[in-house]
């Protein structure tokens, strides 16, 4: 499914110096090993919950920052971005990723099928030069300085080894961002966690109890037995 080599840098992000200039520009520094969380009231659960699982479908959310998985076993995983409230969405956030997962979790349909195991899922810590450079809150002066941020870095068992015979790690991670309604440029650029949960299915509407006709030869005055169809 992928074909990835990371002969050329140990990081996680070693194939984001080629990406284009449609592809949503990647983090400028990554930490290789899964770090502890940043925040003591971590959310979400654990990445290491999604090693073994198959994924046969994802889905872009085409109103929120979301990217859910759909694996073969019928669990359903979210990637979310870590304060993000629908009702005050604030700055504007997104989830980026490196340009060989992007065609995979960013589908332009907003939904893929796909076989893909996930070999190996880990938080990663980054860090990303953010800027402000909106002129109604620092007037001509811009603001830089670096952030850090947690991501959900991937392996999967279908990509292909290096040079090193090693896989490399595609990551996700997420941005804020706000743009000059008349220049179109960006004037603010940051970057929050990007956390994994899991999606609750909701069952199917039971019908409603059907009693079942009592045997006759066994049956005593007032009594019944109720049944529900699953």
């Amino acid at each position: 499914m992928f074909s990835a080599d990371d002969s050329s840098n140990d990081s996680v992000l070693d194939a984001a110096s080629a990406v284009s200039s449609s592809a949503p520009p990647s983090p400028t520094k990554s930490a290789r090993r899964p770090p502890a969380p940043l925040r003591l009231d971590s959310v979400g659960i654990s990445p290491k919950d999604l090693v073994g699982k198959v994924v046969h479908r994802v889905r872009r959310s085409p109103t929120h920052p979301t990217v859910t998985l759909d694996c073969t076993d019928g669990t359903t995983y979210q990637l979310k971005i870590d304060g993000y409230n629908p009702l005050f969405p604030g700055v504007p956030k997104s989830l980026e990723m490196d340009p060989t997962l992007d065609p995979i979790f960013n589908p332009p349909s907003g939904q893929l099928f796909v076989d893909l195991t996930i070999e190996d899922c880990a938080s990663i810590t980054l860090m990303d030069k953010a800027y402000d450079a909106r002129v109604e809150l620092q007037g001509t002066r811009n603001e830089h300085w670096d952030q850090h941020h947690i991501g959900v870095a991937f392996k999967f068992r279908e990509d292909a080894a290096g040079d090193r015979g090693r896989k490399s790690w595609h990551c996700v991670w997420a941005t804020l961002a706000e743009y000059d309604s008349q220049q179109g440029g960006c004037v603010f650029r940051s970057y929050d966690d990007v956390y994994v949960d899991v999606l609750h299915r909701d069952r199917s509407p039971q019908k409603s109890p059907r009693k079942r006709r009592p045997d006759k030869r066994n049956s005593r005055a007032g009594s019944g037995d109720w049944t529900a169809r699953m």
